[in-house]
């Protein structure tokens, strides 16, 4: 049962994870997945840890007033 829960509270927090992801305006890593392996398959794929500190970096280089 535990198992069960804890299995439906992982896919319920993965969806509003995506959810809040989309509405912030953050690409998607599944999409980055797909693109990478498309168009650029001599290129290691970054996890996703890696991909959303890449993320994250690009954005502190383009600082905004608001």
């Amino acid at each position: 049962m535990f198992k069960i829960c804890f299995s439906f509270l992982r896919r319920v927090w993965s969806r509003i994870d995506d959810v809040f992801s989309a509405i912030a305006g953050l690409p998607s890593y599944d999409e980055y997945v797909k693109h990478a392996k498309k168009k650029h398959p001599d290129k290691p794929i970054l996890s996703k840890k890696e991909f959303i500190k890449s993320i994250q970096n690009a954005s502190t280089k383009r600082p905004r007033c608001c």
